[in-house]
């Protein structure tokens, strides 16, 4: 900040914010010079009328960064408060304009915070729309920009209720389920509280776990991580009725403990489908799995890997995203469930699928949730 001493009218111009005598912290919507005093007209209402000097306690207050509270009322941007805090204003490219003595807001990106940032890409959908923010929002009036995408949202929230009424979740459930079915698979649902020692068949050590984050609770009770410990039950039941291929699928919730990311979600929807045959080979899979994407509309690539549990695994992903480990069988812990023939299978959770599909910048979008529909922020 430069060191000469400024009056009062610079610095309210300057801050953008008045600060009362009891040390509130206000935005300004207008103000206007009579003689030597400043009419100021606050975004709460209240008009205040002091002396334009270079002396007075209100000078003084709008140089030193005390406040106790910020006005409700007038909603005081978070840019604004870090300039009075900070004094880190630009003398020479000052970022308001003066017109007929109202402030006209014009938010450079050096005044966005972080904090800023935060509350606007809650109301950003998709990647699209966060790159549009981040590239042509750049010098916008954040205020401005924070009211349009609201206006956007409400009227998206809007024509969903008057012409879609479709939860985007239980959407994609309906139109993977209808498929399976289509496809000669058997639909399933197995219990979501399971034994620890259906744990213990996986090949995870309820007791010493790190990848798969249990949930317990009760003694030997958890909330599942996956629905293969149901599915290897039913193809071992099934396969002592049925003396041929045996396909089956769920779609169900899953829980584990994970870290909050744009990627994972602690409650989350899988499906896992799995042929038991003799023929059952890596082409018959890839082609299931690109057979529903196509359906999906979702593109992805290929690559080779290894888990925990099954050993080789080939993973379906959208860009840096995992949406699909499948395998092709047997494997090392099929002897755990008395399965002792060739299989394919595939676990894909619901709510990636959405986030692919929709290029969401974040899971949470798609997620079961009080604080989005289809993908719009509510609050």
């Amino acid at each position: 900040m430069s060191k000469k001493r400024q009056n009062l009218e610079k610095l309210i111009h300057l801050n953008q914010t008045w600060i009362s005598r009891s040390h509130i912290l206000h935005s300004i919507q207008s103000y206007k010079i009579t003689n030597k005093k400043i009419k100021i007209i606050l975004d709460c209402g209240e008009i205040i009328i002091v002396n334009n000097s270079k002396n007075s306690s209100s000078r003084r207050r709008l140089m030193n960064n005390r406040l106790k509270k910020i006005c409700k009322k007038c909603n005081v941007q978070d840019y604004k408060v870090e300039i009075f805090k900070t004094k880190k204003y630009d003398l020479k490219n000052q970022n308001t304009k003066i017109k007929g003595n109202t402030i006209q807001e014009n938010t450079n990106r050096r005044h966005i915070t972080k904090n800023m940032e935060q509350r606007i890409k809650y109301f950003l959908k998709t990647n699209d729309e966060k790159e549009k923010f981040e590239n042509e929002y750049k010098y916008s009036s954040l205020k401005e920009l924070e009211n349009n995408l609201i206006k956007k949202r409400n009227d998206d929230l809007l024509n969903i209720y008057e012409n879609y009424r479709v939860n985007d979740l239980s959407n994609i459930e309906r139109i993977i389920s209808s498929f399976m079915i289509k496809k000669g698979f058997l639909e399933v649902k197995t219990p979501i509280i399971i034994d620890g020692k259906d744990i213990e068949l996986m090949g995870i050590n309820p007791n010493n776990d790190k990848n798969y984050k249990l949930f317990k609770i009760d003694d030997n009770k958890y909330l599942r991580p996956m629905l293969a410990p149901g599915l290897y039950v039913y193809l071992k039941k099934l396969g002592k009725i049925l003396k041929k291929s045996i396909k089956i699928f769920e779609i169900g919730k899953c829980f584990r403990k994970e870290s909050d990311t744009n990627n994972h979600l602690e409650e989350f929807t899988m499906l896992n489908f799995c042929c038991m045959d003799d023929d059952c080979n890596e082409r018959m899979l890839l082609d299931i799995i690109k057979e529903l994407l196509s359906l999906l509309n979702i593109e992805y690539s290929i690559i080779n890997d290894k888990n925990q549990i099954y050993g080789k695994t080939i993973d379906i992903m959208y860009k840096d995203l995992e949406l699909s480990s499948a395998v092709v069988g047997p494997v090392e812990i099929d002897v755990n469930w008395g399965i002792n023939k060739k299989w394919i299978g595939a676990g894909f959770g619901l709510e990636r699928l959405l986030k692919a599909k929709n290029n969401y910048i974040s899971i949470k979008r798609s997620e079961c949730s009080k604080n989005y529909y289809n993908g719009i922020y509510l609050n």
